[in-house]
């Protein structure tokens, strides 16, 4: 674990993300639905990567479709099962999910603006 993540991070087991996969678009309409990602403007296969402080790939979900949210993803992929007491999951402000993580297990993500201007010092460093 690198020197920086031992002082700030010292319980992060893994670092989350979801990747979305430019997938041909389906014949079926109803697939064609759920696969269509807003966020990419085209149909999309999407999974889940974990990796280490280390940097390595530790984790690698199924495909679901691409409208799934990161949320569902992550509560059905199973890398939850993984977690144990004391682990500290790091993952992007997208991923809404700390009332998901089992008991003991804490959520690291950057803070919100939410109606505030702008960060306070302390939320910037941390960023």
């Amino acid at each position: 674990m690198p020197s920086s993540f031992k002082e700030m991070y010292p319980t992060t087991w893994v670092i989350i993300d979801c990747s979305e996969l430019f997938i041909e678009t389906p014949s079926s309409f109803r697939t064609q639905s759920v696969t269509y990602s807003n966020y990419k403007h085209h149909n999309t296969a999407k999974g889940l990567v974990g990796i280490s402080p280390s940097a390595a790939v530790t984790f690698v979900s199924d495909l679901y479709a691409g409208r799934s949210s990161d949320k569902q993803i992550t509560n059905d992929c199973g890398i939850l099962k993984l977690l144990e007491d004391g682990d500290s999951v790091m993952a992007d402000k997208g991923f809404d999910i700390e009332s998901d993580l089992p008991n003991g297990i804490s959520l690291n993500i950057p803070p919100f603006l939410h109606n505030k201007e702008h960060l306070s010092l302390e939320e910037e460093t941390e960023t």
